[in-house]
């Protein structure tokens, strides 16, 4: 399931047992192209993170965000690494989670 956020809340989701969470940008092209792709995800849940509009979502993320979008994968509230390539981001999960 894909849950877009409409308040600075993903505290309420980050401790799932395997959770994706896609920070964006409203002005980012490839987030706009890229978003569909997470529909394809099974089984996990992802959380979109508007990085602009919910600065205190962002503070999950380890570092600082490089590029737009950015795929964090999570486990129990921990961060695990990204997924880079979104257009193949089920195997991308397979090789983070073996």
């Amino acid at each position: 399931m894909v849950i877009e956020l409409t308040g600075d809340n993903l505290s309420q989701y980050i401790s799932e047992n395997k959770l994706i969470v896609y920070f964006k940008t409203d002005w980012c092209s490839v987030c706009k192209k890229a978003i569909k792709y997470l529909h394809e995800v099974k089984d996990i849940n992802v959380i979109v993170v508007n990085a602009e509009k919910h600065i205190r979502s962002c503070k999950f993320y380890p570092t600082k965000f490089k590029h737009y979008p950015t795929i964090a994968y999570y486990e129990n509230g921990y961060y695990i690494g990204d997924i880079d390539d979104y257009s193949e981001i089920n195997e991308e999960l397979i090789k983070l989670t073996s």
